[in-house]
């Protein structure tokens, strides 16, 4: 089986919204401004959800590693949070308010009225700036890394025997008997 491992419910919608001051929020109609302004954006959504459709141009983020994915990353300027569900965005916010140099700002709207402004949802992780740790795929799907993540699977599957073989203090010759 294929899909989350159990994300967290996130507390009721609007009930972070008081950790983002009014200048730090974005609405929809102002999102054509952060994306001709070279804002990068930052989904915060669930693995699943960014996968199933994003802002074009959007990040795949993880709030807990998102400075460090960030520097990583080499990303530098205004950000955008996002999420399907705000609160996600909310607690990004606060996450790097000490720790961003540059304007960070929070998209407030319903998910629902992003392409109103930037187009089709694009889907996948493409250019994803954390990995998709929340969801697992098996190593023979297309996410999962398909034939070359199976083929190293079963590489390493068939070692095992040899690496177990070379244990000190392993007597093969008495597992073998009956």
């Amino acid at each position: 089986d294929e899909g989350p491992i159990g994300a967290l419910p996130m507390p009721d919608e609007g009930r972070f919204d008081a950790l983002v001051p009014d200048e730090a929020r974005l609405t929809v109609g102002e999102l054509d401004d952060a994306i001709r302004g070279g804002a990068s954006f930052i989904d915060l959504s669930t693995s699943q959800q960014f996968f199933a459709g994003h802002v074009p141009g959007a990040r795949f983020g993880i709030r807990s590693r998102l400075l460090a994915d960030l520097r990583s990353a080499g990303i530098r300027g205004p950000l955008v949070l996002m999420a399907r569900e705000r609160t996600r965005a909310c607690l990004g916010y606060r996450t790097l308010l000490s720790e961003w140099p540059d304007p960070i700002l929070v998209l407030f709207s319903d998910s629902a009225s992003w392409p109103e402004v930037t187009g089709a949802l694009e889907e996948g992780f493409e250019g994803a700036l954390s990995p998709p740790l929340d969801m697992w795929h098996t190593p023979s799907s297309p996410l999962g890394g398909g034939r070359p993540a199976m083929s190293e699977y079963i590489r390493w599957e068939t070692g095992l025997l040899e690496k177990a073989a070379n244990e000190p203090g392993i007597d093969y010759k008495e597992l073998a008997k009956p």
